[in-house]
């Protein structure tokens, strides 16, 4: 009976313990191509939205290049209202040659302004920065290559990342139904792999127990279990025919034993 206990444990740890490896190689797998690929994307959207920033700033730089010089606020003021209504913009200020405020975009309050004041750099070239989850953007206003002021334009990442965000638990959801697929095709498919050395094990079990050297185990494929199945058998057959061997042995002798007896 203690046996049979030995029996069943390890039968179930064996498929259990690789199951279990199986799945947890399987989901380390999946969590980091899922790590990876919403890295990917990110950077990805994050670059796309930078790039349409950089043209829109771009061509405010352009439109508003005549405003500076003829000193029109109220033009200014109507391009980057404009600019501010159709994009996620957070700050929007044009500086002169100076660097003193030309004009702000209206949605942003007086502490927006002096922050990005204490920012203030005078750049010939398009410069591009992220600060968390903000786009930051110096572009320069030049009228025919006559440096005339600075753009700085923040723009908002926050509705690109909600947007990412409900794209990930779509991505989650799919990436779990195709774990839970793969974990109970795996174990379809380790069960049938594992076939051939359990049976040897319950041949080994009954040879234990019955002390039947006669039984033989079935034969799949010529792999390594099957190799294993092979000379297990052959050690089987070896041993009937050294207990046969020895039966006749023990018979003779006890046979000899009686006719010595009886003299």
């Amino acid at each position: 009976m203690p046996f049979k206990k030995s029996k069943v444990k390890s039968r179930q740890s064996l498929v259990k313990k690789l199951t279990r490896l199986n799945q947890f190689v399987l989901s380390g797998a999946m969590v980091l191509s899922f790590l990876l690929i919403a890295s990917v994307l990110w950077l990805m959207a994050r670059e796309r939205q930078a790039a349409a920033a950089e043209l829109a700033g771009t061509q405010l730089a352009n439109n508003i290049g005549a405003i500076l010089v003829f000193n029109d606020v109220a033009a200014a003021e109507r391009e980057i209202n404009l600019l501010a209504s159709q994009r996620d913009i957070s700050q929007l200020v044009v500086w002169n040659q100076q660097g003193d405020d030309f004009v702000r975009a209206s949605h942003l309050t007086t502490a927006a302004s002096a922050t990005a004041k204490v920012v203030y750099q005078p750049t010939t070239t398009l410069q591009r920065s992220y600060e968390r989850l903000q786009i930051r953007l110096y572009i320069p206003v030049l009228v025919h290559d006559k440096f005339e002021g600075v753009i700085f334009y923040q723009e908002s990442l926050h509705k690109l990342l909600r947007w990412f965000l409900q794209g990930l638990a779509v991505l989650s959801v799919v990436m779990t139904a195709v774990f839970l697929l793969a974990s109970r095709l795996l174990i379809r498919i380790q069960k049938h792999a594992l076939h051939p050395l359990v049976e040897l094990a319950d041949v080994a079990e009954q040879v234990a127990l019955q002390r039947d050297y006669g039984l033989r185990a079935k034969l799949y494929a010529d792999d390594e279990i099957g190799r294993l199945t092979l000379r297990f058998n052959e050690l089987l057959k070896r041993t009937q025919i050294w207990q046969s061997e020895l039966n006749a042995k023990l018979s003779q002798e006890q046979q000899q034993g009686e006719v010595l007896n009886y003299q």
